[in-house]
């Protein structure tokens, strides 16, 4: 992370202030060393919010500050809502607490995208106050019901940046459900937008970076979400500088990240910026959580993401996966589909958005990663099987695609579940 996710200057009110909220509310968590330099954090609960990550932050918290001790300064957690019942993933009902307006930081958990996923649960009938300002909410304040306030990159997707011509269909769907998701959601983006325009440092955990986005915080700065999501997140929100490859992204004040697990990246950043260095290294310990990893690049699986392209570049792309060792020859390419180099070249571009040899670098880079992954291969043997005579020049292909060179990508990732036979390589000869 290249900044503080939060500064002094700020916060909104004292810091012992607690909102005027009972702390013994069961929303509410006090950890040790929570006194007045305690750090207060806010995350906020909505209606199919992943559980886990409404929780996962604050328990590594938790943690974190039994390690430190009770003189140390510690961490008040309280789960948020505009609303008066919240059922998270799997129909997990939360406890939850008026919006306050003095904390430190808000954390926005992911949800699901695909429709089903997680239960949207409606809103209590019954009179709703409107929206006050933020530091207008205290002890006798109700709920708030927010009113419809489109954000700045709200209805941007409603004529968004145009993908590649094959991936339109692709997309026209998974949109439509992210759009009545994120308006069903309406009063949490309203509180996003009220807590940032306060002053609070706002975290969005895995696709909360959509909630961000809807709140229009995400617009001229750099931003980071699940890489199988991060260009739905950059065709909605183009004034983003999405960045796929990254696990935490801090801009002004706004903090995204990677999916699910980048959650506890964000959460040691934030324990080693409040508790020390050493804090942070015995809680990932403790915690069996890994604290060196700086890329999501080595866990991107390709198979996920929707293929691109119309009829040409899908038979461009599947003769070039006949053969990944065949040495790349445009011309031969293109003679082989009866058109010029440049024809061939425009026509692909204009389908997928990159080049036929681009295509073959990352199709070859996916077979070295499965024979890394399954095999007892040395580097060499797997370099000249995706057609590459010199392993130095693989190795510097596949650590631009990976993050990582091939040594330590076998290390972090080979698998030990299969036959012995298949880590020799003679179930897979190629």
């Amino acid at each position: 992370m290249e900044e503080r996710p939060w500064t002094g200057a700020e916060n909104t009110g004292g810091a012992g202030d607690a909102g005027g909220v009972d702390r013994a509310d069961r929303a509410d968590r006090t950890e040790p060393g929570t006194g007045t330099d305690a750090l207060r954090i806010g995350v906020l609960a909505y209606p199919g919010c992943f559980a886990s990550e409404v929780f996962g932050v604050p328990d590594l918290l938790t943690m974190a500050a039994h390690i430190a001790g009770p003189d140390a300064p510690g961490y008040r957690v309280t789960v948020l809502s505009p609303r008066r019942r919240v059922l998270a993933s799997g129909d997990t009902a939360l406890d939850v607490t008026p919006l306050r307006p003095n904390i430190d930081i808000l954390v926005v958990p992911g949800f699901a995208l695909r429709t089903g996923l997680g239960r949207v649960s409606k809103v209590p009938p019954g009179p709703r106050p409107l929206a006050r300002p933020l530091a207008a909410l205290s002890e006798s304040s109700k709920y708030a019901q927010y009113e419809d306030d489109p954000p700045p990159c709200d209805r941007t997707h409603q004529t968004p940046q145009a993908p590649p011509s094959g991936r339109t269909e692709l997309l026209s769907k998974h949109a439509l459900d992210l759009d009545e998701r994120l308006a069903s959601l309406a009063p949490e983006t309203a509180a996003i937008r009220a807590y940032a325009e306060a002053g609070t440092a706002v975290v969005g955990i895995c696709v909360g970076a959509f909630l961000l986005a809807e709140a229009g915080l995400l617009r001229h700065r750099r931003a980071t979400t699940a890489w199988l999501f991060a260009d739905e997140l950059a065709r909605r929100c183009p004034e983003a500088d999405v960045r796929a490859e990254e696990l935490v992204v801090t801009d002004a004040g706004v903090t995204t990240t990677a999916a699910f697990s980048a959650m506890y990246d964000f959460a040691l950043d934030l324990i080693r910026r409040h508790s020390g260095a050493r804090v942070a290294r015995t809680t990932a310990r403790v915690a069996l959580v890994d604290d060196a990893r700086d890329s999501q690049t080595p866990y991107v699986d390709p198979g996920l993401l929707p293929r691109p392209g119309n009829a040409f570049a899908q038979r461009v792309m599947r003769r070039l996966d006949q053969d990944l060792a065949a040495r790349y020859d445009l011309a031969a390419l293109a003679a082989a589909f009866g058109v010029s180099t440049r024809t061939l070249l425009r026509r692909f571009a204009d389908e997928t958005g990159h080049s036929p040899l681009a295509h073959l670098q990352a199709a070859r880079v996916r077979r070295a990663r499965h024979l890394l992954e399954t095999t007892d291969r040395t580097v060499a043997a797997v370099a000249a099987a995706v057609g590459y005579r010199d392993p130095g020049t693989f190795a510097a292909l596949f650590a631009r695609h990976t993050g990582r060179r091939p040594a330590a990508y076998r290390a972090a990732f080979r698998r030990t579940d299969l036959p012995h036979t298949a880590l020799r390589g003679s179930m897979d000869p190629r």
